[in-house]
């Protein structure tokens, strides 16, 4: 009995197990499979836009520096006597206006004694000249070799003191020109330093300096990014126009044209400087002033679209198109950034539809048609 009583047990266990093992395949047979993709059969309505190229401006605004052009220092060349001052402090000079005049008449001096050391230099030379074609001529019946050779030392020594007369001219006449100090170029005058009556010297302080305020340079940094961004790395901005905003707020009148860009980048801030060239006939920029540049960046054909649009991979940035009502991934080429936007350009044909909306890359593949036009979408 007690036997039978156990394998009775054994039997009830062992259905009741297997009951159990079949009601749990049947509960998992039936779960949703949450990996599954869509049905392929399935068709998505998405939101989309036909991308058509434009004309895209994008605005720019960087730091810049007001730089002179040409700025110099005036230094004496000569010692002597400051004679004549003959500019003030914060004139308007042009090119080779006469600023300071030093003491003349020893320089002159000098001028007049070494011109007239000059020709009597000359007129050795002359009768030096004459003495050896003489003897030359004479024929040896005549002349020995010695006299021969030593009329021909005379004359190549006359030659040699003629020449060197003929170089205390030069120099001379350097100091003399030294004596007035002109303007190399046109500008603006700063503070003068000596009076009349002080004595320079060569190791003496700047006398004063000029400034070119007309055309003047506004220097302003890009990242070595936004030049390679630059179709065959032209020049950058070469064909904008840049604009500026002074310090009191006011937008500055003149517009400006970039001249160059340097020609290496900055490894401290990883950029390069850029120049740009204006008039300032009002001289109203000055020299190590700070502006706001404005540059207004112009894309033809081009798209802008939002930037969460836009995926990143290692291979490039891309988008989801709808084309043949079949979803697929558009690699695209960023142009620029303006604020929340990113500058593509249009190379979409024209069985592309731009999707507008998120897209998992796993929908990659799937068919999809335009949300319709009764929700405001083509």
């Amino acid at each position: 009995m007690k036997e039978k009583r156990v394998r009775l047990w054994l039997a009830l266990i062992a259905a009741l197990l297997i009951t159990v093992y079949i009601a749990l395949y049947n509960y998992q047979k039936h779960l949703p499979d949450d990996s599954a993709k869509l049905p392929q059969e399935q068709t998505l309505v998405l939101d989309t836009l036909k991308p058509i190229g434009k004309t895209v401006v994008v605005p720019k605004n960087y730091i810049g520096q007001v730089q002179a052009i040409n700025e110099t220092d005036i230094l004496p060349q000569i010692s002597g006597y400051v004679e004549k001052i003959n500019v003030k402090g914060g004139e308007n000079v042009k090119t080779d206006d006469v600023l300071l005049v030093v003491e003349q008449s020893t320089y002159l001096a000098e001028l007049d004694a070494a011109m007239a050391n000059k020709f009597a230099a000359q007129a050795e030379l002359v009768n030096a000249k004459r003495q050896f074609e003489r003897l030359k001529h004479a024929g040896r019946e005549a002349v020995s070799a010695s006299e021969l050779e030593n009329a021909g030392a005379a004359y190549l020594k006359a030659q040699g003191a003629y020449e060197q007369a003929g170089a205390a001219v030069e120099k001379a006449n350097i100091d003399y020109s030294h004596t007035i100090l002109k303007a190399p170029f046109s500008g603006i005058v700063g503070n003068i330093e000596p009076s009349v009556g002080d004595y320079i010297s060569p190791q003496s302080q700047p006398l004063l300096s000029v400034v070119q305020y007309s055309p003047i340079r506004v220097v302003f940094s890009v990242t070595d990014k936004e030049y390679l961004s630059k179709e065959k790395n032209r020049l950058i901005y070469a064909d904008n126009n840049v604009k500026l905003r002074l310090p009191d707020g006011q937008i500055y009148d003149d517009i400006g044209k970039v001249k160059y860009t340097a020609n290496s980048v900055n490894p401290h801030t990883d950029s390069l400087a850029v120049y740009a060239e204006f008039a300032n006939f009002d001289h109203k920029l000055i020299p190590n002033a700070y502006v706001n540049v404005m540059v207004e960046e112009i894309y033809e054909n081009a798209i802008s679209i939002e930037k969460n649009l836009v995926s990143a991979q290692e291979d490039g940035k891309s988008v989801y198109v709808l084309q043949n009502g079949t979803i697929k991934k558009k690699f695209v080429d960023v142009l620029s950034e303006n604020e929340n936007h990113y500058i593509l350009r249009n190379n979409f044909t024209p069985d592309e539809m731009l999707i507008t909306q998120k897209i998992e890359p796993r929908y990659a593949g799937h068919k999809a048609v335009p949300q319709s036009t009764e929700n405001g979408r083509k």
